[in-house]
């Protein structure tokens, strides 16, 4: 005869393998619309808008100004797009080449899904390089100083790490050097084919939360044009786009702290004084860290000196390149 006992733990097993029965396979089985209709971003380009086809993704970038000093490469952050340089590009074109394009995954820039990949996952820090050596060669660039902001500084550190030749001079702007870190079980679960279900619904919070995210960006929101907003939500129209942040928040992990004292050509580090995102201290360190390195704070400004004090910006960097 079963005990009372038996029998409770009985139910309890029941009703524990019931539920990881559910939490594995209900996932794969609910259908699952994805997010976007646009299937070709150029629809939504603009008349200076360009497009180029590289390692089997279409980049959209930007290309302004002429002249025999140092090209400069422009690296937007995690969210963001090429609009975010916008209001210094005229300025620096006038007296070199300006380039800014759109990572995969962001912009106007294709979005690959993995069935499409070829030997390197293009959302990954080495993917991410790769696509911009390949830019350069096919723009017919030997030698850039790369400008990054935010995750856009990782990229550029990397590319500056793993090709040195190629690399002039870093502006890393509110840098953001060691990627997205998770503890080992959340790495684990994000690998699962449950989570390359539901990730991407996790990533749709962006379009609510996105706004939030933006204001925080900026020590004064009340700057942020309609326009602006505008430029930040267009690529929530392309198709695959939580499919996509979802590939690039499983991928971008690379930290370059622990390489960093290998790099060798001039670093102009820009903070503004009251960034959230990247905390303000935070770079403040890595300065004292790097005393070789020249600092530069922005005076009331967030996380996009570039956009929020583009005048300032534009007097530390312009010094900075003519010396390159």
């Amino acid at each position: 005869m079963i005990s009372k006992q038996m029998k409770t733990i009985r139910t309890f097993l029941i009703i524990l393998i019931s539920l990881i029965v559910i939490l594995v396979l209900v996932p794969l089985l609910i259908p699952i619309q994805g997010a976007g209709t646009i299937d070709d971003p150029r629809q939504l380009a603009a008349v200076d808008s360009q497009f180029i086809e590289l390692n089997g993704i279409t980049v959209h970038f930007l290309d302004e100004g002429q002249g025999e000093n140092s090209p400069v490469i422009l690296l937007h952050g995690f969210g963001s797009n090429t609009w975010t340089w916008n209001k210094v590009i005229p300025e620096l074109a006038k007296s070199r080449r300006v380039i800014a394009y759109d990572w995969p995954g962001f912009g106007l820039t294709s979005r690959p899904l993995a069935k499409d990949w070829g030997v390197m996952n293009p959302y990954s820090t080495e993917g991410q390089v790769d696509l911009l050596i390949n830019l350069l060669d096919r723009l017919g660039i030997q030698k850039a100083v790369l400008i990054g902001n935010s995750a856009g500084a990782l990229i550029a550190t990397e590319a500056a790490l793993v090709y040195p030749d190629r690399v002039a001079g870093l502006v890393l702007v509110d840098p953001a050097l060691n990627g997205i870190q998770f503890s080992p079980f959340v790495e684990w679960l994000m690998q699962t084919p449950q989570m390359d279900r539901i990730g991407p619904i996790l990533a749709r919070q962006i379009q609510t939360r996105g706004d939030e995210v933006i204001a925080t960006a900026w020590h004064d929101p009340t700057l942020i044009t309609d326009q602006d907003m505008q430029m930040y939500h267009l690529p929530l129209e392309i198709k695959d786009w939580d499919r996509s942040l979802w590939e690039f928040t499983k991928a971008h992990k690379a930290d370059v702290t622990e390489r960093i004292n290998e790099i060798s050509v001039p670093v102009l580090l820009i903070t503004g004084d009251d960034d959230r995102i990247v905390p303000t201290t935070g770079t403040l360190a890595l300065a004292a860290a790097h005393p070789s390195w020249k600092l530069i704070v922005v005076e009331n400004s967030g996380h996009l000196p570039q956009e929020e004090r583009p005048g300032d910006f534009l007097d530390v960097v312009t010094e900075y390149l003519d010396q390159r």
